[in-house]
């Protein structure tokens, strides 16, 4: 163990020296909450750290394994950058995200071989694992394409799990609105697992959005959300959303704000559930991000 321990010191200290950029990245937030009973729970989230050292031809991430000290970090991906101009080659280990819309969820998905070809309307990104399997997750063979049709219509897809799932994000962007489609789908089975549509504005400090997602299995049953931010000033957000769902009849209000001090985040908020009119439920969020 000390000798491990020593070999990865030395790794990191080796890599800093060359760094053009370091990277620190993580957050530690604590959430207390009380409901109507009442009772009062707290939660403690440690996202505490992710490390990123760049040179002009490299990248290494370290991530913590744990939130004991000492930390201990492993080695999340590291890989060589070749630019040749039409295109960059990544050889080693390579996450990145790939959410194709505001409607999905975020996608940590990678290869040890990957490359990304820009063109003149959006850019081609493939990732290899050689060493694929199914339990080798977010570590897949991906296949991800952007376009951009002259801000008319903007497409964002990525085949995933060796390509055997499919997600794309539409936006159809006018003035200052956009109309947004989202789908998920499982190719090898051939099902439509998710389908939403939405719509975007902003007036002037304020942001909306509402979304409609039918339940794909039948199509007898839907939900709707509708979000709206409103931005006082660089430290102050207010925001609400509301969601409906058909088949339980469920609405569920929250209400909350942001407070943004430095590195410091305080997000009060309050709840509310039609199912028993009188479970309201408050929390208060502090987040410290590093």
């Amino acid at each position: 163990m000390r000798k491990l321990l020593t070999l990865m010191l030395s790794f990191l200290l080796f890599s800093f020296f060359f760094a053009e950029e370091v990277i620190f990245d993580g957050s530690i937030s604590v959430k207390f909450s009380v409901d109507s009973s009442p009772k009062l729970s707290t939660f403690t989230t440690n996202n505490f750290m992710y490390v990123g050292v760049k040179g002009k031809s490299y990248f290494i991430g370290f991530l913590s394994q744990n939130s004991t000290y000492p930390y201990m970090f492993t080695i999340d991906q590291a890989y060589g950058i070749f630019n040749f101009g039409f295109a960059n080659i990544f050889l080693g280990t390579k996450i990145q995200n790939f959410r194709v819309s505001t409607l999905g969820n975020d996608l940590w998905l990678g290869g040890n071989i990957s490359t990304e070809i820009p063109f003149e309307i959006g850019s081609l990104y493939v990732a290899i694992d050689s060493n694929f399997s199914d339990s080798d997750s977010p570590k897949v063979n991906v296949l991800s394409l952007n376009l951009n049709l002259e801000n008319l219509i903007i497409v964002n897809s990525v085949f995933y799990n060796n390509y055997s799932n499919l997600e794309t994000g539409i936006e159809i962007p006018y003035s200052n609105s956009k109309i947004l489609g989202y789908f998920k789908y499982d190719i090898l089975n051939s099902i439509l697992k998710k389908l939403t549509f939405g719509f975007n504005t902003k007036i002037e400090k304020a942001d909306l959005t509402l979304s409609f997602t039918p339940d794909v299995s039948n199509f007898q049953s839907f939900e709707i959300d509708l979000s709206g931010l409103y931005t006082l000033n660089n430290n102050y957000q207010f925001g609400s959303k509301i969601d409906y769902n058909s088949k339980s009849s469920n609405i569920n209000l929250n209400f909350y704000s942001n407070y943004k001090y430095n590195d410091i985040l305080v997000v009060p908020s309050i709840s509310w559930e039609n199912k028993n009119p009188y479970a309201i439920s408050g929390a208060l969020e502090l987040s410290f991000n590093f």
